[in-house]
């Protein structure tokens, strides 16, 4: 099917390259999050699990947000298929 808008796939100013970076800094900045809430303590700790929780769940929106930029990216300037 073909893209009826053309201009979607233009790259002159590198911004899909810049939505993918941020992205991966995103899911960077979440999972090195929820690995410092992992690790420190113990697994047999009383609270270790809850902060596991914790971590997964209160910046549970920066996973979301790079998702998203990564499928601008992608729409933005799709890689080509030979």
């Amino acid at each position: 099917m073909a893209d009826p808008d053309p201009s979607l796939h233009r790259d002159e100013s590198g911004s899909s390259r810049i939505f993918a970076y941020a992205a991966l800094t995103l899911y960077g900045a979440f999972l090195s999050g929820v690995a410092s809430a992992a690790y420190p303590q113990p697994p047999g700790h009383p609270h270790w699990l809850l902060g596991v929780i914790r971590a997964l769940m209160n910046p549970g929106v920066l996973p979301l947000v790079a998702t998203c930029l990564l499928l601008i990216s992608g729409r933005r300037y799709p890689p080509i298929a030979t």
